[in-house]
């Protein structure tokens, strides 16, 4: 198994290295070799996952000794890497399509390959220095993709808010790895776990990681650099940013955050949770008067990591195992709902719903599938983002029917107005603004049939997924039972 996961990591290396060398016959070749190393690279996460046995009630320490490479893993880290590698790989197919003739595909094609190598990297290490120095390293790289990608003059600074709000409040993170290795003598996660640590020791260290991982959620009122990214960055950086970034934080919190504070987390949990409250009320607000279609996911997605958020500081398992799946689901629904609307912007220019109109008239397949995504994104049933958000709510109504009311208000706002920018988008009367194009090119047929694929088969069979998640969570809570 460890040398698959090695052959997994080097894989997008040897990738970086053919487009770096320049001796392909034309671009064409070039964009065939990446799609197909990619396609390889997502089949090996699927294959480490079928060998991966689900019923292991803990982490799998492995590493490749000769090499001085080791490395964790559990049936959490695997779904996130295969959700990671599905992901770049359709992002390579939507550059194929989106930038077929831009002169920034080669880097794009590297800076993709590149946080591919950061995050199965992050999603496996075990030490905290190095967890770090992953967690920053997709910053400068996400930064060149919004630089390199966006059209409009604001870009430059859409991309330095993203790199300095996250990178100034990481710095409080980089202080409590500091702070723990002062007085623990280690760094290693799973040392740590098992050291007695004093409250007043576990106060700091939990301000300081729930400070600068709240900020990749991002929860009020770090959230300012999200939607201005969103807008700036091209397709490819929103499906990055929506899909995995954002991820980063949750997976922070629920890796680092919890283990290494338990009595905190037992007994002042509400302070993450009203980060949440305040973050998806405000939101739930904001997204009735917005008619930017790409900032208006970015509230979405605010809106789904905060209840993930309320959910992981609930302290009930069936909670917890609602929000990591809820974080899965929102990976590929919010990718499907950016690259919708990237197609949409590569037809038209524009992103103001109010020029739209009559859209089905001309794109039915195309309806359809936007119609798909934005069922699962307001958890219609026997989707994709349902049986997370039914978890969630089951969870919560154990422990305060106060977050159930929160979420069940927000949940209206969502409905109303996925259903209302659905509408203005396809139907009414055709504006001036909409011509005649195609409905679907074979390559968008191809990226919408993956995503749609799983929205189905998870909506229908939720446990091909949720089986992977649920030991991991019932030893994550073994074990701050333990320790308490």
């Amino acid at each position: 198994m460890q040398y698959l996961i090695l052959f997994m990591i080097l894989l997008p290396m040897f990738s970086v290295y053919r487009t770096q060398i320049k001796n392909f016959p034309d671009i064409y070749h070039m964009k065939a070799m990446i799609h197909m190393l990619s396609m390889i690279v997502a089949q090996v996460t699927f294959i480490i996952c079928f060998l991966y046995n689900e019923f292991t009630p803990g982490y799998i320490y492995a590493g490749i000794g000769s090499l001085g490479y080791n490395f964790a893993y559990d049936g959490i880290s695997l779904t996130y890497l295969v959700v990671s590698s599905v992901l770049t790989s359709l992002c390579i197919i939507a550059l194929c399509e989106f930038m077929a003739l831009d002169d920034n595909l080669e880097k794009n094609m590297t800076l993709l390959l590149l946080l591919e190598i950061v995050l199965f990297n992050f999603f496996l290490t075990r030490d905290l220095f190095t967890f770090y120095v992953w967690f920053e390293a997709a910053l400068p790289v996400l930064f060149l993709i919004i630089l390199l990608g966006g059209e409009r003059k604001v870009r430059l600074r859409a991309s330095l808010m993203l790199f300095l709000y996250t990178l100034i409040f990481s710095l409080i993170t980089l202080c409590t790895i500091i702070f723990i290795n002062g007085f623990l003598g280690t760094t290693d996660l799973f040392e740590i776990i098992l050291c007695d640590i004093s409250f007043p020791q576990q106060a700091i260290i939990y301000i300081g990681f729930l400070v600068g991982f709240c900020v990749k959620v991002p929860s009020n009122p770090f959230h300012v650099w999200l939607p201005h990214a969103h807008v700036e960055a091209s397709t490819i950086g929103s499906v990055l940013l929506a899909g995995i970034i954002l991820k980063m934080g949750g997976y922070a919190i629920l890796r680092i955050l919890l283990p290494t504070c338990p009595n905190l987390y037992d007994e002042y949990n509400y302070y993450g949770s009203i980060l949440g409250y305040i973050s998806v009320l405000n939101t739930s607000l904001i997204i009735l008067t917005e008619s930017d279609l790409k900032r208006l996911i970015a509230y979405f997605s605010i809106i789904h990591m905060n209840i993930a958020l309320i959910a992981t500081f609930a302290g009930e398992r069936l909670a917890i195992f609602g929000a990591v799946a809820m974080m899965i689901s929102h990976s590929l629904i919010a990718s499907g709902l950016f690259f919708c609307i990237g197609s949409l912007y590569e037809r038209y220019q524009i992103r103001d719903m109010t020029y739209y109109g009559g859209l089905v008239n001309s794109h039915i397949l195309f309806s359809i599938t936007f119609f798909i995504f934005v069922l699962s994104n307001f958890s219609f049933p026997l989707t994709f983002g349902f049986w997370p958000e039914m978890l969630v709510v089951t969870g919560l109504a154990i422990v305060s029917y106060f977050d159930v009311i929160v979420i069940l208000i927000s949940g209206i706002f969502s409905l109303a107005s996925n259903l209302t920018f659905f509408t203005k988008v396809f139907f009414g009367i055709t504006t001036e603004y909409v011509l005649m194009y195609m409905d679907m090119s074979k390559n968008e047929m191809f990226l919408f049939g993956n995503l749609i694929f799983y929205d189905i088969l998870f909506g229908f069979r939720p446990n091909v997924y949720l089986i992977f998640i649920e030991n991991p969570v019932n030893f994550l809570l073994t074990a701050l039972c333990y320790k308490n």
